[in-house]
């Protein structure tokens, strides 16, 4: 019956909020890893080049 209290739910919506912050961090990182993975490939690409 606890599941139901105000306080629990308060609690399920920060860990919600908390899960959704990560995985946006997560997806941040990936992006900027995939952009700086593409810039330094255009790099190597024009020196070799």
């Amino acid at each position: 019956m606890s599941m139901f209290s105000p306080s629990s739910s308060a609690t399920l919506r920060d860990a919600c909020r908390r899960c959704f912050a990560f995985l946006v961090a997560q997806l941040v990182v990936m992006a900027i890893f995939v952009v700086l993975t593409i810039a330094a490939a255009k790099r190597f690409h024009t020196a070799a080049a």
